[in-house]
């Protein structure tokens, strides 16, 4: 990662860790995407055995999705480690829950390994 990118890359984990507490709060447009992605996963006709949710933020996708799929392995990511950790809290302490503190561009999953790949605002 160049120097540049990297400050960029703190600049926003700063920022989200300053937003964190309030978050949900203040998330207008992410609560309209977070409607429009329910309504999306409605649709599905796949019962998926790994889902990957892109930005977490503080677990509310997650949770539906968890519910909705209660086999499947789901894996949260989300560069904010504050965001993480209330999505955390929110979730129980099931061996198939993963949470990862990262950025998009680093995570590393093999080729088809996840069914779902699900977010709200990423």
């Amino acid at each position: 990662m160049e120097m540049n990118e990297a400050a960029q890359l703190a600049a926003v984990q700063r920022a989200y860790a300053k937003a964190a507490d309030g978050y949900a709060d203040h998330a207008e447009v992410g609560n309209i995407l977070f409607q429009r992605m329910l309504q999306r996963l409605d649709t599905l006709a796949i019962k998926p055995q790994r889902i990957l949710d892109l930005g977490c933020g503080s677990g509310n996708l997650s949770e539906v999705v968890a519910r909705r799929w209660p086999d499947a392995e789901l894996h949260m990511v989300d560069i904010s480690g504050e965001l993480l950790a209330q999505c955390r809290g929110r979730m129980s302490d099931s061996p198939r829950f993963t949470w990862q503190q990262a950025d998009f561009g680093e995570i590393d999953f093999r080729p088809q390994s996840i069914d779902l790949v699900t977010s709200t605002i990423a």
